[in-house]
């Protein structure tokens, strides 16, 4: 890992024509640390915790940073990456078209939430993510699942999945065409929550009903809204939940007390 790891951060620093911009740079640690106008500018114009006070360029403040709320930024930086201690990611309705590949540094991430953007794909550094446990990306441009999430090195973290719709509040984002989960669907074995409503997905992969941790399943807007619990491959805690309306979600009596 640590080989394939080393040929990425190669090919990241190879890839940048020019390096005047940059500020700082250190290798260190297998990580490729770098600080530009970009990055500062992204940090001062964003709700951004615990980040101290920003000021001299030679110290590490900026990477205390353990959470990111969008304000006015339309995109990402694409040092982000440089941010080493974040733990929480919210950039949503921003119209968003890429994630930059230096995304796959930010291996404290536990909360990521890149919904109403337009994203049609996900950076192959998105495998590296180990740590994350809630993915959010609702009302975007994807038409398949998204497949670099069955590389994830550590799959059984993921508790919350969104890559549905919000068609009620949120019309002019029904986005999401997917049509179908994979197979490995099942990998995502401590999975609790999973949202495809909106979408085109008409049928189930049989090792759906592995999931046995999945106490919602949201469902509005898809064929199975109407069959509900009678749809096949569905785990058995599934098939006795209730289904409440207002959400267009199956959930369980374990989930009830928590949403």
């Amino acid at each position: 890992m640590k080989f394939v790891l080393t040929l990425f951060f190669m090919s990241f620093v190879s890839s940048h024509k020019s390096y005047a911009e940059i500020e700082m740079l250190s290798l260190s640690s297998d990580r490729i640390i770098i600080i530009d106008d970009e990055l500062r500018s992204f940090i001062a114009n964003n709700h951004c915790y615990d980040k101290g006070t920003l000021g001299a360029k030679e110290t590490y403040i900026t990477f205390d940073i353990k959470r990111i709320d969008r304000s006015s930024s339309q995109q990402l930086p694409k040092h982000i990456g440089s941010l080493l201690n974040l733990q929480k990611l919210f950039f949503t309705g921003a119209g968003l078209k890429k994630i930059p590949e230096s995304i796959g540094y930010l291996q404290e991430l536990t909360h990521l939430d890149l919904s109403n953007n337009n994203l049609e794909n996900l950076p192959a550094s998105f495998i590296f993510l180990e740590n994350l446990i809630y993915l959010n990306l609702e009302n975007n441009k994807f038409t398949i699942f998204p497949e670099y999430l069955e590389n994830f090195r550590n799959l059984k973290k993921l508790e919350y999945l969104n890559i549905g719709n919000d068609s009620v509040y949120l019309p002019g984002f029904n986005n999401n065409k997917i049509h179908s989960l994979p197979e490995w669907i099942n990998k995502f074995s401590n999975l609790f929550y999973l949202n495809i409503s909106g979408t085109n997905i008409t049928t189930l992969p049989t090792t759906f009903s592995k999931l046995s941790n999945l106490q919602v399943l949201c469902i509005q807007g898809t064929p199975f809204e109407k069959t509900k619990t009678k749809t096949l491959n569905l785990p058995d805690q599934l098939k006795a939940a209730t289904y409440i309306p207002e959400f267009g979600c199956l959930r369980t009596k374990k989930a009830l007390p928590s949403l």
